[in-house]
């Protein structure tokens, strides 16, 4: 706790997504463990870590579905 943005983004790399708000700033990774998602998120408050917490974790065979669904509802719109 208490480490900086900057010394996340060099250990874990560049994040998924971030969230902003006025003094709060949330940095989310993925990554792959086994047959699971699991999505992180590190809150900053005035630029310093705050707190760690897993937000989710999903069988990795959802994600890939939700992508299929995601393409195939694509491909549907663009032929009407």
């Amino acid at each position: 706790m208490g480490v900086s943005k900057e010394q996340i983004i060099e250990q874990y790399g560049t994040p998924l997504s971030i969230g902003v708000s006025e003094n709060t700033e949330i940095l989310y990774y993925s990554e792959k463990l086994k047959d699971f998602i699991v999505t992180t998120e590190f809150i900053f408050e005035n630029k310093k870590l705050k707190e760690k917490k897993v937000s989710k974790i999903e069988n990795s065979y959802q994600s890939d579905f939700r992508k299929i669904y995601s393409l195939l509802e694509d491909i549907e719109k663009k032929g009407k």
